[in-house]
């Protein structure tokens, strides 16, 4: 009806007998009788089978989208279902996929984001061989950080990569330390520690297997001396370089040998005629 109900002014016949019809559609609404539809109302429905229809018994349309339906009959009990777009207008469970796409639509951000404090995330997956991307510095290309490889491990790019925005290299990128340790083609850091300084015998183990020994030898006058390395090489010594170690004073001429050379050592010859110090370095696997 279109009468304005004005409390300054009289009712008249009019108003009085239009106010029962008013109360029983507003009253058959409220409680799910078939009142007529009103356009843009979501409806509550509480029963066992999803309803298809409105209260008058007209098919639904868009206008009807956010009514809900608890349903008597489901597991877990009482679930809440809302009427969507998805497929339809078609009732859609709030347990999965409304929350889903609502915490899809809370989560898409624009290209570039500022964070005033330190931003947590939940858990989330990438997809096999996926990247997980950020934009360079003039803001103009992404550039791929992380990708999840066939093998189930993360990869990063190294610095050169990341100046050019290339992607990782999954048997080449910074990785985690079991897949270095387990891969000779992962070269790009070394995990094992130097051990030893200049003073004595140290050495260093890299990824890929090359392994570098040094260390000073004392030797008296044109001694013959065999040299042990403090641990051996575990595949062979391809090379020993030797050199004098500090400044003698013989004008005479004289060398510095290194021959014998094996796994666990080599022997090294001074003819400098004098008490010497000498060092090297070796290089093998």
């Amino acid at each position: 009806m279109t009468e304005d109900y004005d409390r300054t002014k009289p009712l008249d016949g009019v108003l009085i007998s239009a106010l029962p019809g008013e109360i029983r559609n507003v009253k058959k609404l409220v409680i799910g009788d078939s009142a007529a539809s009103t356009g843009g109302a979501a409806r509550i429905f509480f029963q066992d089978a999803a309803p298809t229809v409105r209260y008058d018994g007209s098919a639904f349309d868009a206008s009807d989208n956010g009514s809900l339906w608890v349903d008597t009959n489901s597991s877990p009990d009482n679930q809440f279902n809302i009427l969507t777009a998805f497929g339809g207008p078609a009732w859609t469970p709030v347990s999965d996929e409304v929350i889903a796409a609502l915490l899809a639509q809370i989560n898409t951000w624009a290209l570039a984001q500022t964070f005033s404090v330190n931003p947590v995330f939940t858990e989330g997956v990438v997809a096999n061989d996926a990247y997980i991307t950020a934009r360079n510095a003039a803001d103009a290309a992404n550039i791929d950080l992380i990708k999840a490889g066939t093998n189930d491990l993360s990869t990063l790019p190294d610095g050169a990569e990341m100046a050019s925005n290339a992607a990782p290299v999954e048997d080449e990128a910074i990785t985690n330390k079991k897949y270095v340790d387990d891969n000779e083609a992962a070269t790009k850091y070394s995990v094992n520690p130097m051990t030893g300084d200049d003073d004595s015998d140290g050495t260093i183990t890299f990824p890929n297997g090359m392994i570098q020994k040094w260390g000073k030898i004392t030797i008296t006058t044109t001694e013959q001396k065999a040299v042990t390395f403090a641990a051996a090489f575990t595949t062979k010594c391809f090379q020993v370089i030797v050199s004098f170690g500090q400044t003698d004073t013989n004008s005479s001429a004289r060398s510095l040998t290194a021959y014998s050379i094996s796994n666990t050592g080599f022997t090294v010859r001074s003819n400098s005629g004098t008490n010497t110090i000498c060092r090297y370095f070796a290089i093998g696997r």
